[in-house]
């Protein structure tokens, strides 16, 4: 990993969980932005499915991160 990464193993934990917060509140961010602005029902249908599965995914690999970081340490 590190030589493709440039990341040692055993910082990649760290690193993940970093990354993983960042996309996390920057897509938060974006959610309360469009919710404050009430600027939902201005995205088109596709825009809209796009958030969605976005946040699925990211919910996804926050619960795949947390499970794998319990069965390694």
């Amino acid at each position: 990993i590190e030589a493709v990464t440039g990341v040692q193993t055993c910082a990649l934990p760290i690193y993940l969980r970093a990354q993983l917060a960042d996309r996390i509140a920057r897509a938060r961010g974006l959610i309360d932005y469009i919710n404050s602005n009430g600027l939902l029902g201005k995205l088109s249908q596709s825009s809209r499915r796009q958030l969605s599965w976005d946040a699925e995914k990211l919910a996804a690999a926050a619960v795949l991160w947390h499970h794998q970081n319990a069965r390694l340490g």
